[in-house]
């Protein structure tokens, strides 16, 4: 597996937690023996072991931010406008959608 650790004028989300979510790591990248182009198929994956091991959420490119010490995950499709965001209480094991514009 390859994650984005950078990515060229932001249009990827890169390798994210946060000191108060112990454990769990969001991140973009793809399976393979390189990291592809970034107009190429990317996966959301998470790791909820730090980084251990990981494991494919979504197929797509999203934006994500973790909250409450890691008992939410929001995310959102990136670089496109949205009408909904996805939010998971379970550290990204099932996903509930909620619509935030009309």
């Amino acid at each position: 597996m390859q994650l984005e650790l950078y990515s060229h004028n932001g249009e990827l989300a890169p390798v994210y937690s946060t000191k108060s979510s112990v454990g769990i790591v969001l991140a973009t990248g793809n399976l393979g023996r390189r990291l592809t182009n970034n107009d190429e198929p990317k996966n959301l994956y998470i790791s909820r072991d730090g980084g251990m091991n990981w494991r494919s959420v979504k197929p797509g490119v999203f934006i994500y931010e973790i909250g409450d010490h890691g008992s939410i995950i929001v995310i959102a499709a990136k670089n496109k406008a949205v009408k909904e965001v996805e939010f998971s209480w379970d550290e990204g094991l099932t996903w509930e959608k909620v619509q935030i514009s009309e």
